[in-house]
């Protein structure tokens, strides 16, 4: 069970710290990141990282398994960032 919140834990940690950015936030939300939020999706990032390396069995292997998982999240979120800026854009293309 800790696994799977570990995962989610992550997943929040890497959407939250990916929209601490200024253009992933401005492909996703269309607006202007404020100074506040920004420093909130970066501490939330930050905190959420933690709480799942800590809920990750004191094991050397689980901690490989953990380092796998983040790489698999920042690919998918990659993945996906990219996938909703194309759409806007094409989106824009064919207004026009």
């Amino acid at each position: 069970m800790t696994s799977i919140l570990s995962v989610i834990a992550l997943l929040f940690a890497m959407v939250c710290l990916s929209l601490a950015m200024q253009k992933h936030y401005k492909a996703c939300f269309g607006g202007r990141l404020s100074d506040n939020k920004e420093k909130l999706f970066k501490v939330t990032g930050w905190l959420s990282i933690t709480v799942s390396i800590g809920l990750v069995e004191p094991k050397g292997i689980s901690y490989v398994v953990w380092i796998c998982q983040l790489a698999l999240m920042i690919f998918l979120q990659a993945w996906l960032l990219s996938a909703i800026a194309e759409r806007k854009t094409n989106r824009k293309r064919s207004k026009r």
